[in-house]
């Protein structure tokens, strides 16, 4: 397909996802790519960026991470995620992708407990962690909650850093491999890692002696920063603007207020998009993530599927018909399809990836 390119070149996910393809019209981060080669590039743009570290702030309710560390996995799961979208189901419609194990996954979710326990990081733990533990959700549903033996393993994928990315991993790779004897350590990237780690200890370990004028400045540029982000994610939140960014999130599980609710069918439906679900009369029904444009996410318990649904044909389980469903707006089809569209262009979809994001 001409509009389809394979991962196989892909350092970042040829290893464990070379035999497919991503669709050109898939965004990583901000840019359209149409090659391996301009995929890896927009991934290191990405990693790190102004973009990246806004969104991790926002996505976890925190303020003060700024991409020193990056959880192990962190690739591979971005890799999947791009994957899953609609556009590149499309490309691998032959030869479907397979999920992501489950414990990588975990590991992944994990792995950002340790900046949500960082309270200059995170100053609302509380928040944080509701918002850690929504995330942790994602890797019970597909594509991130594969079975060892029939998934793509975080360690088949990333075998030549260990999980990790460098260069931001690279004290990380090395305390790993210290402690590790991980076959994953004799990589050259590996090695690379821990060499540039060592040769820069006595700069790190020097005495530095700075002025109180530039310590100072450090201070107010630091608050004016500090000052920016807040204003951003206020501002996000007060328009819910869609970002084109790489995010982390597939579809979101529900909040826990939702994580109860259970609906049955009222009326039937018919998909028009690949990534809506029928409905029947008398379906049981689970929401997933509820939208603002009157269509939710969910799973139908009588035909095991998981789609986009509209909430007007359900009603509660527990109340009278129509009664008591979370409906935000109109449901109207332009409104689903431009929430299709907003859906799919981020790493949210099962790209993640999401229209609201957890508080």
């Amino acid at each position: 397909m001409g509009d389809c390119y394979s991962l196989k070149e892909s350092k970042y996910c040829g290893a464990g996802f070379g035999d497919y393809q991503m669709s050109s019209a898939v965004l990583v981060g901000s840019q359209r790519v149409s090659n391996s080669e301009e995929f890896d590039q927009a991934i290191e743009d990405y990693f790190g960026s102004p973009s990246d570290i806004d969104e991790i702030n926002f996505i976890f309710n925190c303020t003060g991470w700024n991409a020193a560390f990056q959880p192990r996995y962190r690739v591979t799961y971005i890799c999947r995620a791009l994957l899953q979208k609609p556009q590149s189901l499309v490309c691998n419609n032959v030869n479907p992708v397979p999920e992501v194990c489950e414990t990588t996954c975990n590991t992944y979710a994990a792995g950002w407990r340790p900046m949500i326990q960082n309270k200059a990081m995170c100053p609302n733990e509380e928040l944080s962690s509701h918002a850690l533990n929504t995330f942790n959700q994602t890797c019970w549903i597909p594509p991130f909650n594969g079975v060892r033996g029939s998934c793509i393993d975080g360690l088949l994928n990333e075998r030549d850093s260990c999980g990790f990315v460098p260069p931001f991993e690279s004290r990380t790779i090395c305390d790993f491999c210290e402690s590790n004897q991980d076959p994953c350590c004799t990589s050259a990237v590996s090695a690379q890692s821990c060499s540039m780690t060592a040769s820069s200890s006595p700069a790190r370990n020097s005495t530095i002696i700075i002025s109180v004028s530039v310590i100072g400045g450090l201070l107010l540029l630091a608050l004016l920063i500090l000052a920016v982000l807040l204003y951003r994610r206020k501002k996000r939140r007060a328009n819910n603007v869609a970002n084109e960014s790489l995010q982390e999130f597939p579809y979101s599980p529900p909040p826990p207020q939702q994580e109860s609710s259970e609906y049955k069918a009222l009326f039937p439906y018919d998909p028009q998009l690949d990534d809506e679900i029928s409905l029947s009369p008398g379906d049981n029904i689970k929401l997933i993530r509820v939208f603002d444009d009157g269509w939710a996410i969910a799973r139908n318990f009588s035909t095991g599927r998981e789609g986009a649904i509209p909430l007007a044909c359900l009603t509660r389980q527990d109340k009278e018909e129509g009664s008591d469903v979370p409906r935000r707006s109109s449901s109207k089809k332009k409104g689903h399809v431009a929430r299709s569209v907003s859906r799919s262009s981020q790493i949210d979809s099962p790209t993640i990836y999401e229209d609201q994001k957890p508080s």
